[in-house]
C-alpha cells in the first residue's frame, strides 16, 4: 500500500517536472520571439525537445528509438546556448564538445536500436555510460561557464538579481550533469520504479524528487 502511494506520488512529481519544462520552453521561445537572441531560441528549442520526447514517451506511445533521437537533439541545441551565451566571441571547447556528442548520438541510438532486438547487459550499461559522458560533460561546461561569469560579476556594481541567476544556473547545471548517475544502480534487466525490486523502486523515487527539484531551479532562473 505504501509503494502503491509513493509510486502515485513519484509520477505526480515526475509529471510535475515536466509541465514546468513545457512553461520555461514556451516562456523561453516566446522572448527569443520578442529580443531576436539567438541563446534564447536555442534554450527553448533544447527544453521543448525534452519535453516532446518525453510527452511522445509517456502518453503517445513512441518507441524507444524515436524518443531518443528527439531526446538526444537537445543537446546539441544546449551546446549552441553555452557557446552563444557564455562564448560568442571567445574560444571554447564548443567544437570538441560538439564532434564528440554527433558521435555518442550515433554510438547511442544505434545500441538503442540493438536493445529493441535483443537487450543484454552489455548493451544496456555501454548505452548508460554514453549518456551519462555526454550529459555531464555539456552540462558541467554550463555550470563552470556560468560560475565563472558568477566570479567575474560577483564584486562589480550590477543589479543582484543578474548575479543570482548566474549563480542559480551554476547549481542547477551541475545537478543535471549527475543527472544520469542514478541509471547505473538499477539493475539492467529491471523496470525504473517496479515497487518488486526496492532498488529500482528507490532509484526512481530519487529520480522523480531530483527532476522536480531541478525543474524548481531552473523556474527560480527565470524569476532571478
Amino acid at each position: 500500500m505504501i509503494n502503491e502511494v509513493l509510486y502515485v506520488i513519484f509520477i505526480i512529481f515526475l509529471f510535475a517536472y515536466l509541465g514546468i519544462v513545457v512553461v520555461i520552453g514556451s516562456i523561453f521561445l516566446i522572448r527569443a520571439y520578442i529580443t531576436k537572441l539567438k541563446s534564447l531560441l536555442y534554450g527553448g528549442i533544447c527544453f521543448a525537445l525534452v519535453a516532446i520526447s518525453q510527452i511522445g514517451r509517456y502518453l503517445l506511445g513512441f518507441n524507444i528509438l524515436v524518443e531518443s533521437i528527439i531526446f538526444h537533439f537537445h543537446y546539441f541545441f544546449a551546446i549552441f546556448f553555452v557557446k552563444d551565451l557564455f562564448y560568442k566571441d571567445r574560444k571554447s571547447v564548443f567544437r570538441y564538445l560538439f564532434v564528440f556528442t554527433f558521435i555518442t548520438t550515433i554510438i547511442r541510438n544505434i545500441l538503442v536500436y540493438l536493445k529493441m532486438i535483443n537487450r543484454t547487459s552489455l548493451i544496456h550499461y555501454t548505452q548508460i555510460t554514453i549518456d551519462f559522458f555526454t550529459r555531464f560533460f555539456i552540462f558541467f561546461w554550463l555550470a563552470w561557464a556560468s560560475y565563472v561569469s558568477y566570479k567575474e560579476f560577483k564584486d562589480q556594481n550590477i543589479e543582484p538579481w543578474i548575479k543570482m541567476r548566474y549563480k542559480i544556473t551554476s547549481i542547477v547545471a551541475l545537478m543535471v550533469s549527475l543527472y544520469n548517475l542514478n541509471r547505473f544502480f538499477i539493475p539492467w534487466n529491471a523496470v525504473s520504479g517496479d515497487p518488486d525490486i526496492p532498488i529500482s523502486f528507490i532509484v526512481f523515487g530519487i529520480t522523480s524528487i531530483l527532476s522536480l527539484i531541478i525543474s524548481i531551479g531552473r523556474s527560480l532562473q527565470l524569476a532571478a
